[in-house]
């Protein structure tokens, strides 16, 4: 290879870095108000957490439970002992981080156990839809041999 086509592949190859790294820049930061309008609608303060999560899967979001801060709808980092971290699952595959729409649901325990459960259930406290980057890796679907 001659010098002058290195240097050309290497800047080649490190626009494409910088444009995969800056990619979820590119793309909206907010959250769309009918999708924040569809979230709160379908996740009533006092809901059981395992119909939230259901309803959350069902609007097509990927839940985990978590403890620890997470970003309210103002930005700020709000502590919780327990909480549903939902990702909006992607419809493609991505191999660099996107922005997507986040869920995070504050749990509380009720205030009496149901009848049919020997401890308190836990229930929705606080919900918020947020936007930002995802980068988590994805997990490719398996060939069949």
């Amino acid at each position: 290879m001659k010098p002058f086509q290195i240097a050309g592949s290497i800047t080649i190859i490190g626009l494409a870095l910088c444009s995969m790294l800056t990619a979820c820049s590119f793309f909206s930061q907010t959250v769309a108000p009918e999708q924040r309008d569809r979230v709160h609608a379908a996740l009533p303060i006092g809901m059981d957490a395992d119909d939230a999560e259901g309803k959350l899967n069902e609007l097509g979001f990927q839940c985990t439970r978590r403890s620890g801060d997470y970003p309210d709808e103002d930005g700020n980092d709000v502590r919780s002992r327990q909480f549903l971290s939902c990702i909006q699952r992607s419809g493609t595959v991505s191999f660099n981080c996107e922005n997507r729409d986040q869920v995070y649901v504050a749990l509380a325990g009720a205030a009496q156990a149901t009848p049919a459960a020997e401890e308190p259930v836990e229930v929705v406290d606080h919900v918020s839809v947020v936007r930002g980057p995802n980068c988590a890796p994805v997990e490719l679907p398996k060939l069949e041999k």
